[in-house]
């Protein structure tokens, strides 16, 4: 139940060149993903670097492992950034919530109820994440140039 959820009050800002970087960091480190393109691959990342990166056939699988990894290392997940290779869903997005993540990106796009709760919660989506372009469908975390790029 998303009303469970506090809202997300975060300081984060990620400049849109810095977002894509990871992203390009999450493909260079899914090898299974490059291997079959039927693996999904899911990365906690600092606006700098990768911090845990997990694969999984299922998207929502692959986050619940970077929880998993997460606590296991004592690593803060709050102020951090989700990176995903599937579809950001509403349970993807609510898990993001539990985590504290105020920044939630894909390669792909979100599902309406996502983006609604990404509103609700605070969180900023960005999809179909690409080396020059990023559509925002929610939040304001990306730090953009007074000229809006």
């Amino acid at each position: 139940d998303p009303r469970l959820f506090s809202r997300i009050d975060s300081k984060l800002r990620v400049r849109p060149a810095d977002l894509s970087a990871r992203m390009k960091d999450l493909f260079s480190g899914c090898v299974h993903y490059q291997a079959s393109r039927g693996i999904h691959g899911a990365a906690l990342a600092d606006p700098d670097r990768l911090l845990l990166l997990a694969e999984d056939v299922g998207r929502h699988n692959a986050v619940d492992k970077l929880k998993g990894e997460a606590l296991q290392r004592g690593l803060e997940t709050t102020d951090r950034i989700l990176l995903s290779t599937g579809r950001v869903s509403s349970e993807m997005l609510l898990k993001a919530a539990r985590m504290g993540v105020p920044l939630v990106a894909s390669r792909t796009s979100p599902t309406e109820m996502a983006v609604g709760l990404a509103e609700q919660l605070g969180i900023t989506v960005v999809g179909y994440l690409r080396p020059e372009s990023l559509n925002l469908y929610a939040g304001e975390a990306l730090a953009l140039d007074p000229a809006g790029a």
